[in-house]
């Protein structure tokens, strides 16, 4: 699947994308998808709206993928933001184990960017304490989360889409918190690059596209 979204100064590759669109085969598994992003981002630019209920003010845990978690709306999480955030809770001496929440991000322009997020694996009866188990992620790319605070994550989007979340595994705290995710991009990706990427895959297409190879072929060339 060859996926490019980015505002580029340039639409001259449009219409040849179209045009390669039309003829490549589509049947049976897979499938060739062209999406143009028309909206631009600069460096250091909030970019939360990308996430879908970010703070779980609209409908909990709707547009999230979750398990173990509930919402709450009450104050006793310290960095709540709004009028609910989201957790899994168990008497003081246990152990929380596993819970999360996630999320894939979609037509995210290209580029470096910090996910934020408000989080805690607290154990109550030692506040202090670091507790292990417990991170939030964007890829591959993650930080473990202790007592409550901001936490953040660095990660490069490459394809458009990201999945975002937060994971407990075997958590050794008590209490678990989540709110508040943010988004910020430190780096856009150059069109200048865009723009070379684009024109790489426009030359795998056309070679395929020309030997009538199934697409199921496309993907791994497309996405390099």
């Amino acid at each position: 699947t060859l996926i490019m979204h980015h505002q580029l100064s340039h639409n001259s590759l449009l219409p040849q994308l179209k045009k390669l669109y039309k003829k490549l085969p589509l049947g049976g598994v897979g499938g060739f998808v062209l999406l143009w992003f028309g909206g631009s981002l600069s460096a250091q630019t909030d970019a939360t709206q990308y996430i879908s209920n970010p703070s779980f003010e609209n409908g909990g845990l709707s547009k999230w993928k979750s398990s173990g978690l509930q919402v709450q709306s009450n104050n006793s999480f310290s960095k709540k933001k709004g009028s609910v955030y989201v957790e899994k809770w168990v008497s003081k001496g246990s152990n929380v184990g596993d819970a999360s929440v996630s999320q894939v991000i979609t037509n995210l322009p290209l580029g470096k960017y910090t996910l934020t997020v408000a989080a805690q694996n607290l154990n109550e009866a030692s506040t202090s304490t670091q507790c292990s188990g417990a991170y939030i992620y964007a890829g591959d790319q993650k930080t473990d989360v202790f007592t409550p605070n901001d936490y953040s994550v660095d990660f490069s989007c490459t394809t458009g889409e990201m999945e975002i979340g937060f994971v407990a595994k075997g958590a050794k705290g008590n209490w678990l918190a989540i709110d508040n995710f943010r988004l910020t991009l430190v780096e856009a990706e150059s069109s200048a690059v865009i723009f070379s990427k684009l024109s790489e895959s426009i030359t795998k297409a056309e070679g395929l596209a020309s030997q009538n190879i199934d697409v199921k072929a496309l993907t791994p060339l497309l996405s390099a």
